[in-house]
């Protein structure tokens, strides 16, 4: 059983690895390519540390490549992997149900708790394989630029990821007992990941939040350390204990209930309805798809006003510390770079960089890819056949589902363009109106790329869609940040996305760039008719 169940995690290990292995490269040339500035670039991150603290932990020793990765990687990374946790959880516990998997087990004699510890060892030996090899370009490139990492600090504070993403798996393993369907535990599991995050970040500005914040395996996390300070056996063994709780209570829950009932509940939820819903949202493919996702479009909404509200926050000291920077430091430089300089006005060049160039497009690229992640789920699960037996052409579904993508990232875009505003007027500072409908505009066609390069590749091959698209999406983030390191041609920079997308705000409309873009997007739904028209539903 642990062999079929490692199966599963294959590709999301590989994806992970190539991560890892990419972010440190990244980081380790940026911190190289300092030089003799390291010591001022460290004083001035250090300064801009607290601007920070509701995502990360107070940075330390950024004047050393380990606390500088510590910070800029481990201190990103951890979210994504308690990410990847979920979703191995949730699919663990809930979709092995759907597919009929859990039944075919248990009618072959396995027992309960055996299904479930199976499936635990599985991702207990993925995530640490994924870990390991990601993380062994970090001692090799460390020592070329003359100050190596040691092999065991790296270790340890990959001891303390792992468990972190373990307790995180147990977190999904219990969303799963509590919701009939995986996208509901899937959705109650993210809620809950995004919830501790934010407990854990916020309770670093407001002491309010403090006494709450030992909730969150965050927390713990943040005083394990290993390479920007010494290693803590003690919070070790508390994220541990939580989720060797979290195991727990999902082996006692899935004992007391049935095979696709949840805790509580007896049999299969629901009684069979064969009247047809008299709901008018259902009589439309499209708006049905939207109000059967009401639940996550709200929490996607609340998550996107939020973080453009404290993008405007964090202009003030990023634009002082701009300021108050020495000219020739390698840090003005990065400071110039993620401040937007040289683009508009201060405030509008912060804005248009960290907002609309990085953040927003990031959002809507992500948001894209989990509808992607639903359509491939359509095809393996079988309601894309349901839909083309109604009858329904293909074609009609590919513009279905294109049409549903743009009013969702719409109405996303529409909310962080009202958070800007709102943060613009409460730190008194000013946009133009113009110029901002533009850069939030162009935000639709940016989704659009991912959805068409999303569609069309599950039509050809649904369930490495997602892997694939996921790792674009993140090369695309990297590559604009990426090219002043490596120094490499200007064709290079224009295989991202996010670079293609330009700064409409301080820039304005740039026809090229939208027509470009939006060409992409159409081309790659019209790849997806042609496609399923030649491919068999289901393979």
């Amino acid at each position: 059983m642990v062999r079929v169940a490692l199966r599963a995690n294959v590709w999301p290990c590989a994806g992970f690895t190539a991560l890892i292995a990419l972010y440190a490269a990244f980081l380790l040339s940026a911190f190289a390519a300092l030089g003799a500035d390291r010591a001022s670039t460290a004083r001035d991150l250090e300064a801009l540390g607290p601007a920070f603290s509701f995502i990360l932990a107070l940075p330390e020793r950024l004047d050393t490549n380990a606390g500088y990765l510590a910070w800029f990687g481990y201190g990103q990374l951890v979210a994504i992997f308690a990410f990847w946790g979920v979703l191995a959880g949730t699919f663990a516990s809930r979709g092995e149900d759907e597919r009929g998997l859990t039944d075919l087990w248990l009618a072959a004699g396995a027992t309960r708790r055996r299904v479930v510890l199976s499936h635990l060892a599985a991702f207990a030996v993925a995530a640490p394989a994924g870990r390991g090899v990601g993380g062994a370009v970090v001692p090799a490139l460390g020592a070329p630029g003359g100050e190596p990492i040691s092999a065991a600090a790296v270790a340890l504070q990959s001891v303390g990821l792992l468990a972190v993403v373990l307790a995180f798996f147990t977190l999904g393993l219990v969303a799963g007992q509590l919701v009939p369907t995986r996208r509901g535990a899937l959705g109650i599991a993210a809620l809950a990941l995004v919830v501790l995050f934010l407990l854990n970040g916020f309770s670093r500005q407001w002491d309010a939040l403090s006494a709450l914040r030992w909730l969150s395996p965050f927390a713990y996390y943040d005083r394990i350390q290993g390479l920007g300070a010494p290693f803590a056996v003690g919070p070790l063994i508390v994220v541990v204990a939580l989720g060797a709780s979290g195991l727990l209570f999902a082996l006692a829950a899935f004992e007391a209930r049935d095979v696709g009932a949840t805790l509580g509940r007896r049999g299969i939820p629901g009684v069979p309805r064969r009247m047809p819903s008299d709901n008018p949202l259902l009589r439309s493919q499209v708006l049905a798809t939207l109000y059967d996702q009401r639940v996550g479009l709200l929490v996607w909404c609340l998550a996107i006003a939020w973080q453009g509200f404290f993008v405007t926050r964090l202009a003030d000291p990023f634009l002082r510390a701009l300021a108050g920077a020495d000219p020739g430091d390698a840090s003005a430089a990065q400071l110039r770079t993620v401040t937007g300089a040289g683009h508009g006005q201060p405030y509008e060049g912060f804005v248009g960089f960290e907002w609309f160039g990085t953040l927003a497009g990031l959002a809507v690229a992500a948001y894209a890819i989990t509808q992607v992640a639903r359509w491939a789920g359509d095809d393996s699960e079988g309601r894309l056949e349901m839909l083309l037996s109604a009858p329904v052409s293909r074609a009609r579904i590919v513009a279905e589902r294109a049409l549903a993508l743009g009013l969702a990232v719409a109405l996303l875009v529409a909310v962080g363009h009202a958070a800007i505003a709102l943060g613009t007027v409460v730190n008194d500072a000013t946009l133009d109106a113009g110029r901002m409908a533009v850069a939030s505009g162009m935000l639709l066609p940016v989704a659009g790329v991912f959805g068409g390069l999303g569609a069309a590749a599950s039509a050809w091959r649904p369930r490495v869609t997602v892997a694939l698209l996921s790792a674009f999406a993140i090369l695309s983030f990297f590559i604009p940040f990426a090219q002043p390191v490596v120094r490499g041609p200007e064709w290079f920079a224009h295989l991202s996305i996010f670079d293609l997308y330009g700064t409409p705000l301080s820039d304005g409309f740039v026809p090229w760039r939208f027509w470009l873009l939006s060409g992409l997007g159409v081309a790659g739904f019209a790849v997806s008719v042609v496609a399923m028209r030649r491919r068999e539903v289901g393979r």
